[in-house]
């Protein structure tokens, strides 16, 4: 593994020096002025304002012709009016800006490859220039882009100018859709991609960053940590009005899953695929105040979801057939990023859990769990049937979260004093431990457990009696994997967190 402060010097020479055919001229980031932000964490990241050069209406070529990607090489895309381009990132960690126009719409495409968050402001209505370039200043490790028409600097994850002649302006977002590659193409496969043809001298087939996207590792400070995910866990956040919730790529099925919530008195949809690798959110209610619900489409690319109504839906919110086919649904105000970035700009950002109470996928809500029955033989939640063993058709979710995995046998001694647990029993015998009391913050409700959820399972291990508990604690530190199956209203959920 590379020593990171070896590589944070390498990145910054190397950045500095290689010939970019006499385009813009490096100089000294400008720290001038007044700042909405704590000026003595704003770091010059080294290379120099326009050390790394944005491009300015590049090249594109067809899907057929990009050679240059791999299939798991992320791309950032955006569509304005039937238009749809992508932006790749072999190409954005070396250059981080894209100016662009699509039909009369100019916008500037940003990319940080430090937080790894991507988005697009439209800049049509922008003063003179209405470019960006890269400042060469950091906040939170973050990208720091200064509009060309009146020298201001902007944080990128904070949507907001933060120095400079605009200072408190918001940008104008546009929506993005940030996938793989092999996505993308099974997405618009008539869609163009950023060309290689830059006018810039780079091996846009080599990464610049070294270990960076795996590391824990960071090559700048930031303001604030939080271990409940890895720190470069990628994650869909979204902010509404002063609240924020990041939902794990992670935490989505395999195929197509859609989730609709209410975060902050907004009706949302959120829907996203591990195996896509990509997650979009936007909000439900439509301008003549229809609150519409979804269900997840798969087999339909670019079509993700269908409404209550009829109307199927893209992945860029467009309906495409049914009643309300030709509208489009508003975007919610996210991004993706690394999971630390959004712990350094939103801190107590809420993590969304497979078990919250919000994910309607479940069907639960905490008022629907039946009232425990802490004498002895709680009530079946479920019904009149035990589903046995060789019928549960249990949904699998497997995280590589070391810290997790630290945490689950770090704590097991507080987990098993402090949560409590009662025999669940049915037809007079024990089919696993219901958990009657939950701690408000503990390890067992970061895994997603919750207060009536019953544990089948633990590493192989059927549960039968609180002591089963206390045993396996010497046998966890022995093992590499947790593995979790609990069951809640007739469902039955496999997790699987690395304990090493």
């Amino acid at each position: 593994m590379l020593n990171i402060r070896f590589l944070k010097w390498v990145l910054i020479l190397g950045l500095v020096f290689l010939p970019y055919c006499d385009h813009d001229s490096t100089t000294e980031p400008d720290l001038s002025g007044s700042w909405l932000i704590p000026e003595d964490q704003v770091q010059d990241g080294g290379p120099g304002r326009d050390g790394i050069p944005a491009l300015t209406n590049p090249s594109f070529i067809p899907v057929h012709q990009a050679t240059y990607l791999k299939d798991n090489d992320l791309v950032v895309g955006i569509k304005v009016g039937s238009i749809v381009r992508a932006y790749s990132h072999p190409i954005l960690d070396w250059h981080e800006i894209v100016n662009d126009t699509i039909e009369g719409t100019f916008f500037a495409l940003t990319y940080c490859p430090l937080t790894g968050s991507g988005m697009a402001w439209d800049t049509t209505e922008f003063p003179g220039n209405k470019t960006f370039g890269i400042s060469g200043l950091l906040y939170n490790s973050n990208l720091i882009p200064y509009d060309r028409g009146t020298d201001s600097n902007w944080s990128q994850m904070l949507y907001l100018c933060v120095n400079g002649p605009r200072i408190n302006d918001e940008p104008v977002s546009i929506q993005v859709v940030e996938t793989t590659w092999e996505t993308w193409k099974q997405l618009f496969p008539q869609a163009v991609v950023l060309s290689t043809n830059t006018g810039f001298n780079r091996n846009y087939g080599d990464y610049p960053y070294g270990d960076y996207k795996t590391s824990d590792d960071l090559l700048f400070p930031v303001s604030n940590t939080d271990s409940r995910l890895h720190v470069k866990e990628r994650v869909h956040g979204l902010i509404v009005q002063n609240k924020t919730k990041v939902y794990p790529l992670s935490s989505f099925d395999e195929t197509v899953k859609v989730i609709n919530e209410v975060f902050n008195d907004l009706p949302l949809v959120i829907v996203g695929s591990a195996d896509k690798n990509f997650a979009v959110s936007f909000e439900s209610t439509l301008a003549d105040g229809t609150i519409l619900t979804f269900e997840p489409i798969v087999g339909e690319l670019p079509v993700i979801m269908i409404d209550n109504e009829g109307t199927k839906w893209d992945i860029f919110g467009s309906g495409v057939s049914g009643p309300r086919a030709g509208q489009r649904l508003i975007p919610t105000r996210s991004f993706i990023s690394y999971w630390f970035a959004w712990a350094a700009f939103y801190p107590g950002a809420e993590v969304y859990s497979f078990f919250s109470s919000s994910n309607t996928n479940l069907r639960v809500t905490t008022d629907q769990i039946s009232p425990l029955n802490l004498g002895g033989a709680a009530p079946d939640p479920r019904g009149d049937e035990f589903i046995p063993d060789s019928q549960i058709n249990t949904q699998r979710r497997e995280f590589r979260r070391f810290e997790i995995g630290r945490r689950i046998v770090k704590e097991w001694p507080t987990i098993t004093r402090e949560t409590h647990f009662s025999p669940y029993y049915f037809n007079e015998e024990v089919r696993g431990l219901q958990v009657t009391n939950l701690p408000e913050k503990s390890i067992v409700s970061d895994i997603g457990i919750m207060k009536g959820d019953i544990l089948r399972k633990i590493n192989g291990l059927e549960l039968n009696d609180v002591a089963d508990l206390a045993r396996l604690w010497k046998r966890l530190k022995n093992e590499n994997r947790f593995e979790l199956i609990i069951e809640r209203h007739g469902e039955s959920f496999h997790f699987s967190y690395l304990l090493n």
